[in-house]
């Protein structure tokens, strides 16, 4: 990796980190995210890269998936009536859909995705 990667990638972490949950060990990891990689965007030897690996990149991915599995909304969606011939006008209710961090999510980042009968995906 040259050094200017590791430079956007601390600027990226500047960037992102105040999004992702903040408990203790998870701040530490971001401040130690944020120090290597401002040292690795001036230069690098291969020890370093090893010490971003391990207190950085190893540690941030098993953030990014607890964030995945716990925070992730589940989408449950009713389609009524669920058959019948064409030309068939379905409503779609996702009402039922859980935000496991009791988040409210504007309706502006919801989209439904669909193939109609010629198989041309449209978005709604």
């Amino acid at each position: 990796m040259a050094p200017s990667l590791f430079s956007q990638l601390n600027s990226n972490f500047q960037s992102v980190f105040n999004y992702l949950p903040q408990n203790p060990s998870q701040k530490l990891i971001y401040e130690q995210c944020r120090i290597t990689t401002q040292r690795l965007s001036r230069a690098y030897t291969y020890d370093d890269f090893t010490t971003f690996y391990n207190q950085c990149y190893n540690p941030l991915m098993t953030i990014i998936n607890t964030i995945n599995n716990q925070n992730t909304v589940k989408a449950s969606i009713v389609a009524s009536p669920n058959n019948g011939s064409a030309p068939l006008n379905v409503t779609l209710d996702a009402r039922g859909s859980t935000d496991p961090s009791q988040d409210t999510i504007p309706n502006r980042n919801f989209y439904w995705y669909f193939s109609d009968v010629d198989g041309i995906q449209k978005t709604l």
